[in-house]
């Protein structure tokens, strides 16, 4: 029953004849979160990711189509969610997010912008070459790794893909990569340096956890059975001759 918007109870009168029952005050506030626990524990929980941004960049000298470039600055960048990292297990611990066709973009310094027409993923592999991260091409495999055993670093060999880091490096030997097919043409790159990777994830507010909220029930319900307690022994004094 609703008064005034708030939840009435009825109570079992111990004084009453025949064990009436009464009309009891406005429901406390313990009592109606015990009402709503099992709604709370029936709520599926889903964990919400966010937005991140992965960004290679280094000094290459190749080709792209039929356009040359030299000691150009060539950027991707991969923009997901960390929703869709995953843990692929192994020895390497290797963690991806993988990209559709399309989703990457490739910038070169006087050339311009453009995509990656393969699918594709970031990888960070915790336990090869110290820890490294790098680009890997649907048609072409493995591209190139930023490894914390070339630029001094630690950091790579616990990252997971889901925050945000860097940038790292830069890295002076880069092993020559490609071709991979872009929107400009095939990418091919013939020498590289001073590689670096950065992510860059944007601050998001999670779900409650499934722990977390299995937590709040239990404070909820311990809450309640002291309110209950409290609310017996005042009705048992207000009884006393």
């Amino acid at each position: 029953m609703l008064i005034n918007g708030l939840p009435r109870i009825w109570l079992r009168d111990p004084g009453g004849c025949h064990g009436n029952w009464r009309q009891g005050g406005r429901l406390p506030l313990m009592k109606m979160s015990m009402l709503m626990l099992p709604m709370l524990l029936g709520t599926t929980v889903i964990y919400a990711g966010g937005p991140i941004t992965y960004t290679f960049t280094q000094t290459a000298t190749g080709t792209v189509g039929s356009t040359p470039f030299t000691n150009a600055t060539l950027t991707i960048t991969v923009v997901g969610n960390t929703s869709g990292v995953v843990y692929a297990g192994g020895p390497s611990s290797n963690y991806n997010f993988a990209y559709s066709a399309n989703v990457a973009t490739v910038s070169i310094s006087g050339v311009g912008s453009g995509t990656l027409t393969n699918a594709g993923a970031v990888e960070d592999n915790q336990a090869v070459f110290g820890g490294s991260a790098g680009l890997f091409d649907s048609g072409g495999g493995m591209q190139f790794t930023v490894e914390d055993a070339l630029i001094g670093g630690s950091a790579l060999a616990t990252y997971a893909l889901a925050t945000t880091i860097g940038p790292l490096g830069p890295q002076a030997t880069v092993s020559p990569w490609g071709p991979i097919p872009t929107s400009l043409g095939t990418l091919t790159v013939t020498s590289a340096s001073n590689l670096t990777f950065q992510a860059t994830a944007s601050s998001t507010v999670p779900t409650l956890s499934h722990w977390g909220m299995l937590l709040l029930a239990g404070l909820l319900v311990g809450a309640a059975a002291l309110e209950l307690r409290r609310s017996t022994r005042r009705r048992a004094i207000a009884s006393a001759p």
